[in-house]
Formats: C-alpha cells, sequence, structure tokens
C-alpha cells in the first residue's frame, strides 16, 4: 500500500488527467442529467490546487472546459434545457470561469501555505483575509 500511495504522490500529474478522462466519459455517456453534473469537476480541480498547485490547476481547469465544451458543441442536444442554445453556452462560460477560479483561489491558498511553512511565520490569517482588512482599514 504505501509503495501505490509513494507512486500515486509521485504521478499526481498523470493521475489527475486520468481522473479528469474517465470523468468527463463516465458522465457524458452514463448520465443523462449532465447539466446537474457539471458542478462535479470542482472536485478534481480543488483536489490539484492543493496537490499540485496554481499552474497545474489551471490548466486542468482549461481541459475540463476545453473536454465539455468540445462535447456540447458536438452533441448540443443532449445539454439543451427548456431554454435557447445562447443561454446553454453562456451557463457553461459561466461555468468555467468559475472553474478557473476555484483552481486560482486553491492554487494560490498552496503557494501561501508552502511559503508559511518554508519561513516559519505562525500566521493564522490568508493573503485574503489581510487584503481585506488593509481593504477596510486603508492601510
Amino acid at each position: 500500500m504505501e509503495k501505490f500511495k509513494a507512486y500515486l504522490l509521485g504521478n499526481f500529474e498523470q493521475f489527475f488527467i486520468l481522473i479528469i478522462l474517465v470523468t468527463v466519459f463516465l458522465i457524458n455517456y452514463y448520465i443523462p442529467q449532465k447539466m446537474a453534473f457539471l458542478n462535479f469537476y470542482f472536485l478534481p480541480i480543488i483536489m490539484a490546487g492543493y496537490y499540485l498547485g496554481l499552474r497545474f490547476t489551471v490548466l486542468g481547469a482549461f481541459l475540463c472546459i476545453i473536454l465539455v465544451a468540445t462535447y456540447t458543441t458536438l452533441y448540443p442536444h443532449l445539454f439543451i434545457l427548456p431554454s435557447t442554445r445562447t443561454d446553454l453556452y453562456l451557463h457553461i462560460a459561466a461555468w468555467g470561469g468559475f472553474l478557473i477560479l476555484a483552481g486560482v483561489v486553491v492554487g494560490n491558498q498552496h503557494l501561501w501555505e508552502a511559503g508559511r511553512k518554508r519561513d516559519g511565520s505562525g500566521t493564522f490569517y490568508s493573503p485574503y483575509v489581510n487584503a481585506f482588512c488593509k481593504f477596510i482599514y486603508n492601510k
């Protein structure tokens, strides 16, 4: 089990891409309510943000967006809700934007945690809280 865990952590980038591809395949071929499962893609992006950092997280988010957008373009009738096709594409665009935003936030949090562990500071607040406090108090 330890060998498998070491292998998995050592090759997490490949495992991450495999998770995304298998998820896209399973959702698009076996689940009729595809729009309901778009938020499932946040899970591998958040996991990548913690383990892989900002760069691979944003690249993974773009991979998810490209795969879903391609599938939506090829088979739009499977994604159509009781609205127009334009509404569908706007929904996909908004979903993709939030997916990238989640990847950036979690990736930056990973970078902050790595820096905090490296410099030994014991601060509790994240950079987002510090920026908010500076904005509120105009410091």
